[in-house]
């Protein structure tokens, strides 16, 4: 390991941003939770991309022998998700029940699913029922029902409130991770091969493990600079708290615990005891070692106002600079209030 005498942390900035939920974000959780309580009925008429259809799969075509089974009855397609592959949603709008029509699904090569990502297979797809979904009326008896609340109006705010806290968590979230990655912009020390090599290395067994399919030569390619920055990042925060006199306290690791128990119900004896069958109290102490130092280096940053862009009118091109320059001085004025 190089010697670190200094670790510069100056001139850290991050956005000065408030969390805003808007009035469409809350539309679409309500939406979502009537779509969650609606009634499923058949209906005698072809199908709409709203629809849910009972089916009977049949392969016809495999040409990687990905699945191994040839039929799948009583699968339900859900024409209006999101996760249902566009392939059947294209190609069974308009099908009645009892009709069959032949699909050829080309799955993503991000499919949830890694055996068939990136495969082509063909389905004869027969439709046992088209159903359709009868979502409730957004009133007080619908919000009611969500529980905790009496009022549309009730259950409106508390989504907006579970939106906004859920923002501010994840906004604090990548925050942390950002002045991270400005300290190890900032100190780009030396990280011997050896020890690059030895994290990839560890990277490729976890691949090897999950029987992940890869190509060695591409993944110590790709990983290296990655594999270089968490190195340096780890010696920089363990520096960063030497030099600040930073570490972790035993009323530290019980509050971590308590926190960890309560999380998962259980009393913070059975947690100790939990965590320490894993043998990850370790881990734990570098989490909140870190978790203190990014803190630490929080109090540093300098929030710096986010400028929306402009806009801008076209003009006649031989406007003066004068006129150019009121312009900037109004914007500013506006984005300082």
């Amino acid at each position: 390991m190089p010697e670190i005498e200094k670790v510069d942390y100056d001139n850290l900035e991050l956005p000065d941003e408030k969390v805003e939920v808007r009035d469409a974000e809350v539309d679409t959780v309500v939406e979502h939770l009537r779509r969650k309580a609606a009634e499923i009925r058949v209906v005698d008429r072809p199908a709409t991309e709203e629809d849910v259809l009972q089916v009977d799969l049949f392969k016809t075509d495999d040409p990687d022998k990905v699945l191994d089974a040839d039929k799948f009855e009583d699968i339900e397609l859900d024409l209006s998700s999101h996760v249902t592959v566009s392939q059947f949603k294209e190609t069974l709008k308009g099908i009645k029940a009892g009709e069959e029509r032949e699909v050829k699904v080309d799955y993503p090569q991000d499919f949830s699913n890694e055996r068939l990502a990136g495969k082509s297979i063909t389905y004869l797809c027969k439709v046992r029922e088209v159903k359709e979904r009868i979502l409730p009326s957004e009133n007080d008896a619908f919000a009611k029902a969500q529980g905790k609340v009496e009022t549309m109006l009730e259950l409106r705010l508390k989504i907006r409130e579970d939106l906004k806290k859920q923002k501010e968590l994840d906004q604090k979230q990548w925050e942390k991770q950002e002045i991270v990655r400005q300290i190890v912009r900032k100190n780009q020390i030396p990280i011997p091969e050896s020890m690059i090599n030895k994290y990839i290395d560890s990277v490729i067994n976890d691949m090897k493990e999950k029987n992940q399919p890869f190509d060695e030569k591409e993944v110590r390619e790709q990983y290296r600079p990655a594999a270089a920055d968490a190195i340096r990042r780890n010696w920089l925060i363990g520096r960063l708290a030497e030099i600040e006199n930073i570490e972790v306290l035993p009323s530290d690791t019980e509050a971590w615990i308590k926190e960890f128990a309560s999380r998962y119900q259980m009393e913070p004896d059975k947690a100790k005891q939990v965590l320490s069958q894993t043998g990850k109290f370790d881990e734990i102490r570098d989490s909140i070692l870190e978790e203190k130092v990014v803190d630490f280096l929080s109090s540093k940053v300098k929030r710096v106002p986010t400028v929306p862009e402009a806009t801008i009118t076209a003009g006649d091109e031989d406007e003066s600079a004068d006129k150019n320059n009121k312009k900037e001085e109004e914007t500013t004025e506006v984005n300082d209030k």
